[in-house]
């Protein structure tokens, strides 16, 4: 987490390039670096000419052109590669650059060319815009929770972009690290006036491991529900229970920006219990598990619904219509048989008809039968009957097959529609209402099949 950056002593917290690459060179400039930085404009060269001597032209084209490359006025106004002082040479015509040796025979030069320079390109000194920066880091640290590493990185530019002197490194290592820590501890405490001192004991017992187990309760919460089963979906919706039962997900939190809570959720949902309990200060401990539980909970409805949408799709209707389907391949070949008699009787109908339309009935029944004997039609009529009865509903046996799958959602119907609130818009709002109604269903134990089918037409609905 950005809130953990290591604070003790100045500066520890930059890396050993950071340090180098402040207020200094480190290598040669590029080209493009060159022809930004240190290329001599009509004005910079009018300046730098009104100096007397090669020497003080040179030093002070120098320290015009580093102040505009670092941000700051090196203390040795030579300290420079020699690309960069043959590069400012170059420009100013002096055949010898080593003459710029001369310009720290008086130091008071030096520094009055770093005040006309200050004034003259609108430089500020650090202490002008501290208070600026103090906030500008404040309202990021908040919003953002990005550590001391990320906020210096970004205040450099920030200095350098409104043309600030940059400081010593170690006053603004410290006072970045003193805002950004200040922001953080605002934080953990916001999250600590949200929840009473019970909630908060509640909190903290959930990191503690209880006698004879192996694990704290917050790792059990956190272990997501495996498997496509009803069994496994009834754990899945515990689990919800279970969370919600922590009464926290009504905790109002959107005082503090989401993405901190976010931030501290996830080190609640992957830290070790004893890391957790170990965290300081005490508020922290307390808003990280705050954010960890309001998460979960959501989480765990998530993780219940998608196991919903699983079980409902594989162990009920797509079992439903498999067995459906298997039903009808076994009465395929019976079916299949008959009709084809059926079909060979009234292609000779058919056929007769067309050749003479007054044809004898008596006649067409012996044309019939040197096809097909009549007690076989018959029997094929009452097998098409019985397979297929006029006006039967062709999703007649789909349901049944579902309703045969009650069983199943028996298991965890009542938990779906009590554990988990679900909200529906204008148009929706009868799913919802029948969603909700589930558990009385089950109550009511109305006759076998308006109980079963009834149930699971209102759970495939949704």
């Amino acid at each position: 987490m950005s809130d953990d950056d290591d604070d003790d002593g100045a500066g520890r917290f930059l890396t050993a390039g950071q340090i180098e690459a402040y207020g200094r060179f480190v290598g040669t400039p590029a080209v493009e670096d060159l022809e930004r930085f240190f290329l001599l404009d009509d004005v910079d060269l009018k300046l730098v000419r009104g100096r007397r001597g090669a020497a003080n032209r040179l030093g002070f084209a120098l320290q015009l052109t580093t102040v505009r490359f670092l941000g700051t006025f090196l203390d040795d106004p030579l300290a420079v590669p020699d690309a960069v002082l043959e590069y400012l040479a170059g420009q100013l015509g002096i055949r010898r650059p080593g003459v710029v040796r001369d310009y720290l025979m008086r130091e008071m030069t030096r520094f009055e060319h770093r005040w006309e320079i200050q004034a003259t390109d609108g430089w500020q000194e650090f202490s002008e815009v501290t208070d600026e920066l103090t906030r500008w880091i404040d309202r990021r640290a908040w919003a953002t929770g990005e550590g001391r590493k990320a906020i210096f990185d970004r205040a450099v530019p920030w200095l350098r972009q409104r043309r600030v002197l940059l400081p010593a490194l170690v006053p603004l290592t410290r006072l970045v690290g003193r805002v950004v820590q200040q922001s953080h501890l605002r934080l953990w405490e916001t999250l600590l006036e949200l929840v009473t001192a019970e909630q908060a004991v509640l909190l903290l017992k959930l990191v503690e491991v209880a006698e004879g187990q192996r694990i704290s309760a917050l790792e059990w919460l956190r272990r997501e529900p495996t498997g496509d089963t009803a069994t496994a979906l009834v754990k899945a919706l515990s689990r919800v229970a279970e969370v919600a039962g922590i009464g926290l997900g009504g905790v109002d939190m959107s005082v503090v920006p989401q993405r901190r809570v976010v931030d501290l959720a996830r080190v609640g949902m992957t830290a070790n219990a004893t890391a957790l309990r170990m965290r300081t200060p005490y508020a922290k401990r307390v808003a990280t598990l705050l954010a960890t539980i309001v998460y979960l909970e959501g989480k765990a409805t998530d993780d219940a619904l998608e196991m919903f949408d699983v079980v409902m799709t594989t162990q009920l209707l797509a079992r439903a219509q498999r067995e459906s389907a298997k039903d009808q391949a076994k009465r395929y070949t019976r079916v299949s048989r008959e009709a084809s008699k059926l079909a060979a009787a009234m292609e000779v109908v058919l056929t007769a008809t067309e050749a003479e339309q007054d044809m004898p009935i008596a006649r067409m029944w012996d044309l019939i039968e040197d096809v097909v004997p009549r007690s076989e039609l018959r029997a094929a009529v009452a097998l098409i009957h019985e397979v297929a009865p006029p006006g039967a509903d062709p999703e007649q046996e789909w349901q049944t097959a579902l309703a045969a799958r009650f069983p199943v959602a028996r298991k965890f119907v009542r938990l779906l529609a009590e554990t988990i609130e679900f909200g529906a818009t204008a148009d929706a709002a009868a799913v919802l209402i029948a969603l909700n109604g589930l558990p009385d269903l089950l109550d009511a134990r109305p006759s076998k099949t308006v109980c079963h089918l009834g149930l699971l037409q209102r759970l495939v609905v949704r």
